[in-house]
């Protein structure tokens, strides 16, 4: 048993490891073609040989264009990102020989943390709109309008009801970002450590962790 415990634990390590890499591998390859790389660069062909064919399959059924720009990869990301969590935390699970009913837990745990990571996404996009709005960067540069193509829809409910403030500042995003932080303090975070609390008491592998506090970082339950 310790040692099909022991191997459970080091395959969730090693598969985690690889689901990080290659995680990262997709972003690289998404930042640099807006830069327009040389592809025939040794590194570039090779990161387009290990990165092309899930993000053509991506484009082609899960299309999605915002202002001109392609977001499709986002669902590529998600996809690498939720998996990575549930196996990780499915192999955990199993070493400390829990019940198979837990591993519904450890997938909502895995979802959860997903969703607070979108949301830390967004409110970083949200932030970056304020500043905007302060210095009124050119509107053709790609960061700035990934940023109004991002935000736009989530903030067009509120277009005609909130004003600018003083000097063009967007009063929107601003309440936006409280919004998306309490969502993610008082809903989410408290969620998650319930589920770790439950998760606990089956098997010895997630450590009890303390009531989740408020602060910046919502990680008064992470276990990454």
């Amino acid at each position: 048993m310790l040692s099909n415990s022991s191997f459970l634990i080091t395959l969730s390590k090693f598969l985690d490891l690889i689901f990080s890499i290659y995680f990262w591998l997709i972003w690289i390859r998404c930042l640099i073609s807006w830069f327009y790389p040389n592809p025939n660069a040794p590194a570039v062909r090779y990161l387009m040989a290990v990165t092309d064919p899930p993000l053509e399959f991506t484009r082609k059924h899960f299309p999605l264009r915002l202002g001109g720009l392609d977001f499709s990869p986002l669902f590529l990301l998600i996809a690498i990102q939720l998996l990575r969590t549930s196996i990780k935390y499915s192999l955990l699970y199993l070493s400390g020989g829990g019940p198979a009913i837990g591993l519904f837990g450890v997938v909502a745990l895995a979802i959860l943390q997903l969703l607070k990571g979108l949301v830390w996404i967004i409110i970083a996009v949200m932030i970056a709109r304020v500043i905007m709005s302060l210095i009124n960067p050119s509107p053709y540069n790609p960061l700035v309008m990934a940023v109004y193509a991002i935000s736009q829809p989530l903030l067009a409910p509120f277009r005609r009801t909130i004003p600018n403030g003083p000097g063009g500042l967007d009063l929107k995003a601003i309440i936006a970002i409280v919004v998306l932080y309490l969502i993610m303090n008082v809903l989410l975070t408290n969620l998650e450590h319930t589920i770790i609390v439950w998760l606990s008491g089956q098997v010895s592998i997630f450590p009890q962790v303390p009531a989740p506090s408020p602060g910046p970082s919502g990680s008064g339950s992470r276990l990454l």
